[in-house]
């Protein structure tokens, strides 16, 4: 079962993205530095990029998962995303670097 999640802006209550891809709890969202592309990280590991393409629209740009809870994700710049996760039982975070082919040009 997807989960859908909306991006409102605080300012005026307005949706900026509809997200859906999600099947767990989403645990950390961030927008790319230009603002064009949001990626959102999941309890079960999983990790979403959008293109924004017009108001309470966008379009799926990649998945990835990663072996654990997304801990942290972070844009390096227009196409390069760190991914940390939670490291599971042993406690020990992995590290992720993901490269978006393709997009930020």
């Amino acid at each position: 079962m997807s989960r859908c999640k909306r991006i409102y802006t605080r300012a005026h209550a307005a949706v900026i993205f509809w997200l859906q891809g999600h099947t767990a709890d989403v645990v950390s969202v961030r927008f790319s530095p230009d603002g064009r592309f949001l990626m959102s990280g999941d309890r079960n590991g999983k990790i979403v990029v959008w293109e924004r393409q017009a108001q309470e629209d966008s379009r799926l740009v990649a998945t990835y998962n990663t072996v654990y809870e997304v801990g942290h994700l972070l844009w390096l710049d227009t196409r390069r995303i760190l991914i940390v996760d939670k490291g599971g039982p042993s406690g020990n975070p992995r590290f992720y670097c993901l490269v978006l082919e393709g997009v930020g040009k």
